[in-house]
């Protein structure tokens, strides 16, 4: 069985990686789509959120709100998971003893799990 610390070098030698690492435009386009999804995902909650405490567009049902924000939510987590995932590609080996990055990953999986547990007691 491989370590964490395999798997990442694996990760990094792969052509993925390689190409964020190597390329002119890989890394860069990458990080660009990655702050998009950020904006896109944290904006459309912060709107939401706006919504919720009765600061904006008080006159619109909040559950209406939520319906037509939540498909922007996703879709800018979905960009930021997986721009995310070929940036950490790139640069696993570094990612993978600097705390800062274990905290990020704890932090959006628990955002996750509470997204996914919210939706399903929903239905």
């Amino acid at each position: 069985m491989m370590t964490v610390l395999q798997m990442f070098e694996w990760l990094e030698a792969t052509p993925l990686g390689v190409l964020v690492r190597e390329s002119a435009w890989g890394f860069p386009i990458l990080v660009a789509l990655h702050i998009m999804g950020i904006m896109l995902s944290v904006g459309t909650l912060v709107w939401f959120d706006l919504r919720l405490l009765g600061v904006s567009m008080t006159g619109v049902r909040a559950s209406l709100m939520y319906r037509r924000l939540m498909p922007w939510m996703f879709t800018g987590f979905a960009i930021m998971f997986v721009s995310g995932f070929m940036l950490l590609a790139g640069f696993a080996t570094n990612a993978y003893g600097n705390v800062y990055f274990r905290i990020k990953i704890i932090a959006t999986a628990f955002t996750a799990a509470s997204t996914i547990a919210r939706i399903l007691m929903r239905t």
